[in-house]
């Protein structure tokens, strides 16, 4: 019979640790209670081998109460990390508040609005402070617009234009030729609108508006001319 004969067909597991029990305070009292009406009868051996907790355990518990005295009968515990109230929302509640779908232009509204969409029931500032907390940066930043496509009618024409000329030399043609171009702002908006999301995310899908309309907007008109070994000078 091999040495490991005995393990055959067996799954090797890791043993289960056995669960310490947590004694509370009344615990402790019970114990230095019993100390004190035995110690004179029976001796700390005998009376620490009756006791419910463990050996090592009772022998602490008294090395305790003869160091510190009195605070020795309290349960002590570790030091909380999570000081104050409770908090209304857990953290899974922000990261959704960040990133949820941004339907109909959700996400771009001002953050009052939003936190009243979604039941917040705390001030904006202390959202300010659960979203920068649980959140990678996230906040309210300027957002990013792709521009209209080009009409199937421009964009033919331009791609004609080009394969028709493509063999002109710069001199004599391409220096005569004038390229403009356009750029339009919306007089009655103060400020670029924004986004809620967070850092990394501005050009992902749902983070990219559509330009607004140009037809209620004013616009700035500019054209440049080609030189050679200059550039595009600006006119």
């Amino acid at each position: 019979m091999t040495p490991f004969a005995c393990l055959k067909g067996s799954i090797p597991s890791t043993p289960t640790k056995k669960r310490q029990e947590i004694y509370n305070t009344p615990a402790r009292s019970h114990l230095f209670q019993q100390f004190d009406d035995d110690c004179a009868v029976f001796s700390t051996s005998e009376i620490i081998r009756n006791a419910t907790p463990s050996r090592a355990t009772c022998n602490r518990w008294l090395e305790q109460r003869n160091r510190y005295g009195s605070p020795a009968y309290r349960n002590r515990r570790r030091e909380s990390k999570i000081l104050g109230r409770k908090p209304h929302h857990p953290p899974e509640f922000w990261k959704a508040f960040v990133s949820k779908p941004n339907n109909n232009g959700e996400r771009e509204q001002d953050l009052e609005v939003q936190m009243a969409g979604e039941g917040a029931k705390v001030g904006k500032r202390q959202a300010r402070y659960q979203i920068a907390k649980h959140t990678k940066g996230g906040w309210k930043y300027a957002a990013a617009y792709t521009a209209k496509k080009t009409s199937r009618n421009s964009r033919d024409d331009r791609v004609s234009y080009g394969n028709e000329h493509k063999g002109k030399p710069i001199d004599g043609w391409w220096n005569t030729i004038y390229f403009t171009d356009e750029a339009h702002y919306d007089p009655l908006q103060q400020r670029r609108p924004g986004i809620l999301r967070e850092v990394g995310t501005r050009y992902d899908a749902e983070n990219i508006g559509q330009a607004a309309d140009y037809r209620r907007q004013a616009t700035y008109g500019c054209f440049g001319q080609l030189v050679r070994d200059i550039g595009t000078s600006i006119i």
